[in-house]
């Protein structure tokens, strides 16, 4: 998955964009504690571990 798309996915689930350093953004939830951290780099491709990790973190199910 781009990390574009993974951003759009995480917006579209109520997470929204607290701050951003250079391609870094660090986000929230209302209802989900912590904030998931990641680098954006657009049409890259996020790597198969990181996306896990960041679905487990936002409460998403794991693609399938």
């Amino acid at each position: 998955m781009k990390c574009s798309q993974f951003l759009r996915l995480l917006k579209s689930k109520g997470w929204y964009i607290v701050r951003q350093k250079g391609s870094h953004i660090t986000m929230r939830h209302n209802e989900v504690p912590g904030q998931i951290v990641f680098a954006n780099h657009g049409s890259q491709e996020l790597g198969k571990g990181a996306e896990a990790k960041l679905r487990k973190i936002a409460g998403l199910n794991p693609k399938k």
